[in-house]
């Protein structure tokens, strides 16, 4: 009698899902970036605007250009690092297949294999869409810069008119 509550109890167990694997997973992704421009800048050996004597459009063109490369360095930095560690424990769950007897565990742990893929591939995406917005960032100062040299001189330079 025992033995048959005990078997009843355990495929409880497995229709309810507890199948031991809640903490195979740990990682969180944490989109948020924190930027000590800088520091970051001086560690890198790159001046400031303020530093360099700059001053007006100029200055926030050169500092903006700062600002967006201390950004994008950053969370490529922090984002490398998550992918390292998602990789990490993606290895361990198909580790883990290949020690678990159940079906049920297998089709589990292979779902969670999926998401993890699925969340680096959406961390690829926001790292593309952000390198855009950098490149879109710099075009624009770019054009500033273009601006001031038309504005300066009455002409833009390289073109004859």
């Amino acid at each position: 009698m025992k033995q048959q509550l005990k078997k009843a109890e355990e495929t409880l167990d497995n229709m309810k899902g507890v199948r031991g694997f809640a903490g195979v997973i740990s990682s969180v992704y944490d989109t948020g970036v924190s930027v000590d421009v800088l520091n970051l800048l001086e560690t890198l050996g790159i001046s400031t605007a303020s530093d360099l004597g700059l001053t007006g459009e100029i200055a926030d063109i050169y500092d903006a250009t700062n600002k967006n490369t201390a950004t994008w360095l950053s969370q490529f930095e922090k984002s490398l690092k998550q992918a390292k560690d998602r990789f990490s424990e993606i290895s361990g769950l198909i580790s883990a297949i290949s020690n678990t007897p159940e079906q049920k565990d297998v089709l589990e742990l292979q779902a969670r294999i999926n998401a993890e893929e699925v969340m680096l591939q959406n961390k690829i995406a926001k790292l593309s869409m952000m390198k855009s917005q950098l490149e879109a960032n710099e075009r624009v100062n770019q054009q500033r810069i273009q601006q001031m040299l038309m504005e300066s001189s009455g002409n833009l330079p390289g073109i004859s008119w």
